[in-house]
């Protein structure tokens, strides 16, 4: 079995694949930052949508997540710090053959017992040189 998108040297089917599935919630901010960066690189558009807190859920749809990210490969994720319901990571990600990096503080809520996506505050985003 391959090992997790998310980056956290578990096998896909012990960490973010359950969650993916419906199979179990995401316990805290961070896996479920973990779990969404995941369905980002496996392209479970779905997922990704569905956990968004209700009001920036209503303004999106799958197919424009998946459309948004068609020529993207997520390649790496590190989480920089967790505070609370807040979780600061670096995103890295391929478009065609250029490395770029998405550094982020995003903000958590629980929703019915569940945590989403609210919001985040991009802290750099752009092309790395190499």
């Amino acid at each position: 079995m391959s090992k997790c998108p998310c980056g956290s040297k578990q096998r896909l089917d012990k960490c973010c694949e359950p969650i993916l599935l419906g199979k179990r919630i995401a316990k805290t901010p961070e896996q479920l930052m973990r779990s969404r960066y995941s369905a980002y690189a496996m392209g479970h558009y779905e997922y990704v949508l569905n956990t968004y807190a209700a009001e920036p859920r209503a303004q999106l749809n799958v197919l424009e997540l998946a459309q948004g990210n068609q020529e993207t490969q997520w390649v790496h994720l590190d989480v920089v710090h967790i505070q609370g319901r807040q979780v600061e990571f670096k995103a890295y990600y391929r478009i065609n053959d250029a490395l770029f990096i998405l550094h982020e503080r995003s903000d958590f809520i629980k929703e019915n017992g569940r945590w989403v996506y609210l919001t985040g505050q991009i802290i750099t985003s752009g092309q790395l040189t190499v």
